[in-house]
């Protein structure tokens, strides 16, 4: 009677790789000698060639499965093993526009391309400062206010720094001015009589005139009012 035995494969592990990584040999083997044959489960983001792996894909996980048959009492095995494969990632962080010091905190927009949040940092604290991240139970959370400090250049700087499966993100700047409100001109107070008091002082003029007129007749002899 056969008897069967233990039959195992010893994937060698491999280590995450970057997209655009050239291609690369992994290791499989048998510990009864038998062919092990390596096969990628995923082909969208890697492909095997013998032993020979070829990046095809990025920002997910590559999975490799080896098996090797059974052979007489001896079953058939398989092992598997995966590693990410990190992709690159890039920031969106439009034009700041010039800001009036004494305007107030603003949040400028900013985001990556993973769709993580984006930290926004100031290269000139003497000038802006940026709120610090706070603590929370999925990790930091940033606020991004930006606070105008002095009048000058402020540059911020803004960075994902990625995970498993994305690369850092290029670093982007940004600078505004800070200034000063400009200067509000005084407004003109005309010193010309209005309309409306011409007409007033011509009436008033219209109707003493006959009475001077009649006062002066008379030699001054009676008042005008009479």
């Amino acid at each position: 009677t056969n008897v069967a035995v233990l039959h195992n494969i010893t994937f060698t592990p491999v280590p995450a790789h970057n997209a655009g990584d050239a291609p690369f040999s992994v290791s499989a083997t048998s510990d009864r000698g038998l062919t092990v044959t390596i096969t990628s489960s995923t082909p969208t983001i890697c492909t095997v060639s013998g032993s020979t792996v070829t990046l095809v894909g990025s920002a997910a996980y590559c999975i490799l499965i080896a098996n090797a048959p059974g052979s007489g009492n001896i079953p058939a095995a398989t092992a598997s093993v995966t590693f990410a494969v990190r992709g690159p990632q890039t920031i969106t962080f439009p034009t700041v526009a010039d800001r009036v010091i004494g305007s107030g905190s603003f949040v400028p927009p900013a985001s990556a391309s993973s769709s993580f949040a984006v930290a926004i940092s100031s290269l000139t604290p003497t000038v802006c400062s940026v709120d610090p991240p706070t603590a929370t139970l999925f990790g930091l959370s940033y606020s991004n206010r930006v606070n105008l400090l002095a009048l000058g250049a402020c540059t911020l700087a803004a960075d994902q720094s990625g995970d498993i499966l994305f690369l850092s993100a290029p670093r982007v700047t940004r600078t505004f001015a800070i200034t000063v409100a400009p200067p509000v001109a005084p407004r003109r107070i005309s010193t010309y009589p209005s309309p409306s008091s011409t007409r007033s002082a011509s009436r008033r003029v219209t109707r003493e005139t006959p009475s001077c007129l009649a006062w002066a007749r008379s030699g001054g002899s009676r008042s005008p009012a009479e």
